[in-house]
């Protein structure tokens, strides 16, 4: 009798433990997740900021060189319809980007 409750009890606490390191492999796994979420955010947006920067100015050079005569006015206004409406995109992209998004400290780990 006393041998059949040692073992169970080495059960129980075996068992304690195995969800103990389930638990934590899941914590450990979502943070990992949330970690590699922040980064991809991070890169997309510092790209949609960048091609949003270099249209910008393309299209403030553009001006120049039209208003300087570089460039005549259907050149002008058939690359500046291209680069504003490029502009616009990723303007929206970002903007979508950065809509509410869950922080990494609420991540469900019940699923």
């Amino acid at each position: 009798m006393k041998a059949a409750l040692g073992f169970a009890a080495i059960a129980a606490l075996g068992l304690l433990l195995l969800a103990a390191l389930t638990q934590a492999l899941r914590m450990a796994l979502a943070l990992r997740d949330a970690r590699h979420l922040d980064a991809t955010y991070d890169a997309e947006r510092t790209r949609l900021t960048d091609e949003r920067d270099r249209l910008l100015n393309h299209l403030r050079e553009m001006r120049f060189d039209h208003q300087t005569g570089k460039l005549d006015t259907q050149d002008f206004q058939r690359l500046s319809d291209r680069y504003a409406a490029q502009a616009a995109n990723a303007l929206d992209a970002l903007a979508a980007l950065e809509a509410p998004r869950a922080p990494a400290a609420e991540v469900r780990l019940d699923s």
